[in-house]
């Protein structure tokens, strides 16, 4: 019986950092005005992939909430 796999999980991996580098997560934060963020919240978080890369770019103390149904992405984040 093969595992049936998890919301997403065929998508997580390098390829999905391909046109997310370092440089235009920069570019796009200034044009978002995330210093401007002091409250995120993300829903559907997996492995706090996005939560993490992008809050650096949030506001000096801001408070980042994760919310994910499945336990195996909750103890990976």
């Amino acid at each position: 019986m093969e595992k049936e796999a998890l919301h997403s999980e065929q998508y997580f991996g390098d390829q999905r950092d391909f046109w997310w580098n370092r440089d235009f997560i920069e570019l796009m934060a200034k044009r978002w005005r995330l210093h401007e963020v002091n409250m995120i919240l993300d829903v559907g978080s997996g492995q706090g992939h996005w939560g993490m890369t992008l809050y650096p770019f949030f506001a000096k103390n801001a408070k980042l909430i994760g919310v994910e149904p499945e336990a195996q992405w909750r103890k990976i984040a």
